[in-house]
This record gives C-alpha cells, structure tokens and sequence, in this order.
C-alpha cells in the first residue's frame, strides 16, 4: 500500500510506509498495547518527545489506519506547539477577530446623528423598553437583541429615534451600536471556521475570512443599529453547524455526543434565523435540501430499517421541531415584554388589546345597553370594523356607503337603539337603562352623520352581485329600505354569565334583516377607488 501523506485542511499529520499517527479522541484505555498518550514515533523527524496534552496518540500499521478527519479538526496541533490553545487555527481566528474588531469599531460613534434605518429598529428597541405594544412585519427576536442592547446601555426607552436627528446625552448611542456589531464581527471567524470544515487549506479559509473582513457592506451595516448583523450571525451559525455536522456524520461516529451537539445547534441557529427575518426561512429550505440529499444516500446505501429510522427521527426532532421551539419561544418573550397599550394593537383580537395596560377596552362595561356607542367587528372575514361614511355609491341606491375598516376611526361608531318608532322617540340619557339581550329588534345609527343601517331587495350589491345593497340612509330616504335588524346571539365565551345578554368582547352574534330575512356579512372584494378600497 502506497505511504499516507495527510496534510489535511493545512493540519499536518505524520506518516510513513510502516507507520501512521492517528488522533483518537474516542480511545480512552491506557493500558492498551501499543497507546502512547502524546508520543509521536521517534521516525518522525523532529517530533521526539512532543506532546498533544491530553489527546491519546496511537501508532497502527498504515495499512489497517482509517483516518477520522474530524479528529484532527478537533486538535489541529503543530510539531513543537504545547496545547490546543495555541495552536495555528487558534492564533489565525484570534487574529482575524481582532482584525474584525477593529474594523467595525474604529470611530463608530462619528455619526451622531440617526441614520438609515436606525430610525425603525432603534425606535422598535425603545418600545420594549418601556413595554408598550407595536406591530411590525419581521419576527421579533432581532428587535428584541436590539432592544438589549439599549437595555444594557442604560435607555430608558423615551428617545423615539427620529431620523436625521441627533442623539441627545442621556443615550450612549456609541455603546448601543458597539454591541449591535458584535454580531457582524462574528462574521469573520465563522467565515474561516467554516471554510476548514469543508476541507479547505489554511491559506484558502483565511483569504475568505478577509473577503468577510473588508468587505464594505458588510462594514458598514455592522456600525449601525439594523437587523442585518444578527440575521447575518445567525445564517453564518446554521452554516458552520451544519457543515461540522456533515463532517462528523461523514467521518465520524454516529449518534455520539459531537453528532448530537452539531445536529442541535444547526436546529437551534436555524431558529433564531427564522426568529430574526422572514428571509431567514432561505436558510431552512437549504438545510432542507442537504438533509433530504443526506437521508436519500443513507437509503441508496442500502442502510437498515432501524438504522435509517433513527437518522430520521434525530433530523425531525432537531431540524423541525427544535428550530420551531426556538421561534415559538421569542414570540412567547416578545408578548411578555410588550404588555403596555400603543400603536398597531387595533390589528389583534379584542380580547388580546383588552389584556394590555392603558387599554380603552379596559374601562368599557361588560354589558351593553340601549343608547351605547359600540364598535362593531367582524369575525370570520378579517378583523374590519363596520364603517361609513358621507361618501354615497355611485350607482344602485345613490345612499351612504357601508363598508368594513380595519383602523381605528370615529367613523366606526354606531349607537344602539331600539327598532320601530321607538327608538326614534326614545331620549336615553334620561330613560332608565336597558340591556340589549338576544332576540331584540334594533337599529344601528352613524354616530358621525346620523344615517341608519338599511336595506332591501330593490339594489344588488355593487360587486357581489348575488347579494343585496347594504347602506345608510338620513330621514329622507328612510323609504327605500327597511331599517330594523334582529340580534342573534350564536356563542357566549364565558357561559357563567347571562347567556341571553350581549356582552363586550365575549359575545359573536349576527345581525338579521327582519323585513328580508338576509343575515349581514362582509364582502371578500375590496371596493374600488370610490370606496376607498
């Protein structure tokens, strides 16, 4: 058999034709024949009486030696260097690391000023907090690590981060920026650590790593408060896991405890990606793929059942189960941290915005009464509250238009009164409180312009055309619709109470026209441009 000639990755190994030193971390008997913990062979030149600490050296014939790359991936030691922490691999990334620091901190305060998006993200930070609620597009855990940083810098929170502005004394805005680059300076490591673990040499992991160092972009989001650096950390950490867990898989032992320690992290990174932007969900279509290719070859390879059935447990417990943990748990911490009334809560249930402090859902009464003001929303079709406005339709009945809004408007409030004559005569700030119950007769009037909820079969809808007109129409035009409107309770969510009353929040009733019979529903069209759709 030819002699072995390792030079793995740049880590050297000594062999011959007659013998081959191979890094054993899994041999742990001393006593065995032949086991030399930390002598080379005295035929390897310039290597007598060195040592590799604590590793156990073991010299075999080359022709029986199966070489663990992953072995020396794990001790990576020159010739005449004592101990793994200074080792060639260890001074390089100390190295680039420093490298890094210096180029994402040098002047990072220069700019004194709010730049960028520093006005979304740090004004999102200063929202967690103070507590107070607020609604954005991307996953909260970037935001939230922001908001750490603030935390830890000492903001209290009442700074809003307006662009172009200047930071005023009381926030270390240098501090908060520093520990934002932290993560675009773990970049530059990573990137080299990577590169070993796919088998490149020294020279080639380090020209990558300085391809990460000086690029700008990269430079200049990481001296800023942006969500970039950690989404960036992040799918950089499921790389590099993911890599040294195929490594291990490849060359080492099956389910010990460096394949599980790999295979958990790639999980757990492949989380916080998720957690951090949605373009994160890139990072799990490729661990997808590698490890649907890895599971097929195990299969083409002809692995046993009982074998092949732990490989894919493992892959769904650590790569699908994990990595939805992890998310599930920052949006657990994120509605924990924002317990404070503010922007954007009108988009949740109201059972949700009423467990928010400061909330004006929290000073209603549970039962409604003739004469109240409400806010009616609709439950299956998306979350719009019933709406109009002076605006008329342009054709069929010419009246006011009715419509579902899903903002908080003054024009989505209706006054409940009774139906028929009554509630016409009826002057309920002197009559004696009534509650609306299940069954009643009532008509809904615009706070804002007066008009009443109507309709008929004389106007179809103007978009769904298998449906009637709904609108809503002043005095003078009460003679094209009927106006009364029975209230059908369908679910009580706390069944203690009365279940014959409409109650706040916790009541799902539909609203039925008594002279056609047809139920009030919402549209799944958005109206054009005359309904401000």
């Amino acid at each position: 058999m030819e002699p072995h000639n390792l030079k793995q990755r740049g880590r050297q190994a000594y062999g011959g034709p007659e013998t081959l030193v191979v890094v054993n971390d899994e041999y742990d008997d001393k006593s065995a024949p032949g086991a030399e913990f930390g002598s080379y062979p005295s035929r390897v030149p310039g290597t007598k009486g060195k040592t590799y600490g604590a590793y156990p050296a073991l010299a075999v014939d080359a022709r029986d030696a199966v070489c663990d790359p992953t072995d020396f991936a794990a001790v990576s030691l020159d010739a005449g260097v004592e101990g793994m922490l200074r080792s060639r691999d260890f001074v390089i990334t100390a190295v680039l690391t420093l490298a890094s620091l210096v180029t994402r901190l040098y002047w990072i305060g220069r700019r004194k000023a709010v730049s960028w998006d520093e006005a979304h993200f740090g004004k999102f930070g200063a929202f967690y907090v103070r507590g107070q609620w607020f609604h954005d597009v991307h996953p909260p855990l970037g935001r939230m690590l922001v908001a750490l940083a603030e935390y830890v810098a000492g903001h209290n929170g009442t700074y809003e981060f307006k662009s172009g502005s200047a930071f005023p004394d009381y926030v270390n805005y240098r501090f908060i920026r520093m520990q934002v680059s932290l993560y675009g300076i773990a970049l530059v490591p990573l990137a080299y650590l990577t590169c070993l673990q796919l088998n490149m040499s020294r020279t080639m992991a380090t020209l990558a790593a300085c391809f990460i160092l000086f690029d700008n972009a990269l430079c200049v989001m990481s001296r800023f408060i942006l969500l970039d650096e950690p989404l960036l950390f992040f799918t950089a950490m499921t790389l590099w896991s993911a890599v040294s867990f195929q490594r291990v898989s490849k060359y080492g032992r099956q389910f010990s405890r460096r394949w599980w320690i790999w295979l958990l992290m790639t999980g757990v990174s492949l989380g916080c990606v998720m957690s951090s932007k949605w373009i994160g969900l890139f990072s799990v279509i490729m661990i997808g793929i590698a490890t649907v290719d890895d599971l097929f070859r195990k299969f083409c390879d002809r692995m046993p059942w009982e074998d092949l059935a732990q490989h894919w447990n493992a892959r769904v417990v650590s790569l699908i189960f994990l990595p939805l943990i992890v998310y599930t748990a920052c949006f657990w911490v994120h509605f924990r941290l924002l317990y404070r009334t503010g922007a954007g809560e009108h988009k949740l249930s109201a059972d949700f915005q009423a467990k928010l402090i400061g909330s004006r859902l929290n000073a209603q009464p549970f039962d409604i009464s003739y004469g109240t003001a409400a806010e009616i929303r609709s439950l299956y079709d998306g979350p719009g509250l019933l709406h109009s406005h002076v605006h008329r339709y342009p054709d069929g009945s010419h009246l006011q238009q009715m419509t579902c809004f899903p903002h908080r408007d003054v024009n989505n409030r209706w006054i409940l009164r009774h139906g028929g004559d009554k509630g016409v005569s009826t002057n309920y700030t002197v009559a004696p409180i009534e509650l609306l119950t299940d069954g009643d007769v009532i008509q809904l009037v615009h706070n804002k312009t007066g008009a009443v909820v109507q309709t008929g079969k004389r106007f179809l809808a103007p978009l769904t055309t298998s449906h009637f007109e709904v609108s809503a129409a002043n005095e003078t035009d009460w003679d094209k619709g009927s106006r009364d409107w029975r209230v059908e309770v369908v679910k009580q969510k706390y069944k203690k109470r009365n279940r014959k009353r409409v109650h706040a929040m916790t009541t799902v009733f539909r609203l039925r026209h008594v002279e056609t019979g047809c139920l009030m529903r919402v549209g799944s069209q958005h109206l054009p441009t005359w309904g401000w759709g």
